[in-house]
């Protein structure tokens, strides 16, 4: 049997999901209508519209939770919301117009003043059901403090957004970080200013110099690099930067970056030009590679970023154009034939290259070769999905040479978070492309 406690709870815990739910949308809406293409003041008149719907829909949804009951009018709340959020969602796939943006922003602001008059009215009913004889007063406080808790918990956790310019919505409550390795870079320098001149906290994490310097003009924080690299190897930094960074807005994400720049050097050192081929990941990458025409691929936003930076690098060091592409987009290419016709070697035609001559049957084609970064949590899935085709490899942090007479300390490395993982791939691949380099000469 329901007691008045029984129906505060639940009171409280319909608030706090309707609430954390809610607030989760709120903190990126704005950035969520500007990807799908409206401009500040639509993002802006979208939000009105939303609402100026709760204003003009709280007193027909009132009206019909009298006259249909709570039930029905919760029911309603929760249909309108469910089609208007999906309808949401199609707008930014399809990139729809303004007009479109603001009849489901008032859906959205329907489905709402559905839930607020149903929910208090069954409270006060059922409390009242119950023979509560306390203050109705106090049972509201406490839902706003629920509330307030929702919202604060859902929008706390900020976005982050990469954006090879500065957003239009940059503020005070936002941190810009700044990754480069021109201080003369228009794109760097304008960002930087406009940073400073709306109060954002900016992080330069690049040459401290010249005009990114001077648009600063001492309002920011400069990670400065400890030991000169080359600009091409200046991912670790920029990954150790932004890691940093998000431990001081986020004290819940702990990173020991010590332990990662430990876990970094042992990567560099098992690809040192003393070892072996047999015993240097690396050099193995390389040899893999030689002569042939390389594809990357990544099947999520790290691994696909990866790719793209080891493309980018391979291209500026070892002079070899490599496509860098998402790993759905590569199998189809390898089920279209890209490894049988592009290679010449699928079939029977890997038996005939053992007696393949090329002064009577001229050079062989070169031939295609798809490696699959991975993480190692991902390896398993990914292997199960490339797995009986020809020419396609997968490759982790932990895909080392076994070597009986090395200490496995110094051959293997540890298995640590993602973003450790990643960056071991990444030392590993600079060190590819520079050996590369080193073969073509």
């Amino acid at each position: 049997m329901p007691t008045p406690g029984s129906i505060q709870r639940t009171y409280l815990v319909l608030l706090l999901g309707n609430t954390l739910a809610a607030s989760l949308i709120w903190g990126i809406n704005t950035i969520f209508l500007l990807d799908a293409g409206l401009s500040n003041l639509e993002a802006f008149a979208a939000n009105a519209f939303f609402t100026a719907g709760m204003v003009v829909f709280e007193v027909p949804t009132g009206v019909v939770a009298d006259t249909a009951g709570r039930r029905v009018s919760y029911l309603l709340g929760t249909v309108t919301l469910a089609a208007s959020t999906l309808l949401y969602v199609l707008l930014w796939r399809i990139r729809a117009p303004f007009w479109q943006w603001a009849v489901v922003s008032i859906l959205i602001g329907l489905g709402f003043t559905f839930f607020s008059g149903a929910v208090e009215a069954w409270l006060v009913d059922a409390l009242k059901a119950t023979g509560f004889t306390g203050g109705l007063e106090a049972v509201f406080g406490r839902g706003q403090v629920v509330t307030g808790a929702a919202t604060l918990g859902g929008s706390v956790a900020a976005p982050i957004v990469v954006a090879s310019e500065v957003p239009p919505w940059i503020g005070a409550l936002d941190v810009l970080i700044l990754a480069g390795d021109d201080s003369g870079d228009p794109a760097l320098v304008s960002a930087a200013a406009t940073g400073v001149r709306r109060g954002a906290r900016v992080v330069v994490v690049a040459p401290y110099e010249g005009p990114l310097r001077d648009a600063t003009a001492g309002r920011s924080v400069s990670l400065a690099p400890r030991v000169w690299v080359r600009d091409d190897f200046r991912l670790a930094r920029y990954l150790a930067a932004g890691l940093a960074v998000l431990q001081v807005v986020d004290p819940g994400l702990q990173v020991d970056l010590a332990a990662l720049a430990d876990e970094l050097d042992a990567e560099a050192f098992r690809n040192s030009a003393g070892r072996e081929l047999f015993t240097n990941p690396a050099k193995t990458l390389a040899e893999r590679m030689s002569g042939r025409d390389v594809v990357l691929a990544g099947d999520n936003a790290a691994t696909l970023a990866l790719a793209r930076h080891a493309a980018a690098i391979l291209l500026r060091i070892a002079h070899q154009a490599v496509a860098a592409v998402g790993l759905a987009d590569a199998l189809v290419a390898v089920h279209d034939g890209m490894g049988a016709h592009g290679a010449g070697l699928a079939g029977a035609d890997h038996e005939m290259a053992i007696f393949h001559d090329e002064q009577i049957d001229g050079p062989l084609p070169r031939r295609v070769r798809t490696f699959v970064l991975a993480t190692d949590a991902e390896r398993p899935v990914v292997v199960a999905r490339v797995s009986g085709l020809d020419g396609v490899d997968v490759i982790n942090s932990e895909d080392v040479p076994q070597v009986s007479d090395v200490p496995q300390a110094a051959v293997a490395p540890a298995t640590g978070r993602p973003e450790q993982q990643l960056a071991m791939l990444a030392v590993r691949l600079e060190m590819t492309a520079t050996y590369l380099r080193l073969v073509r000469g």
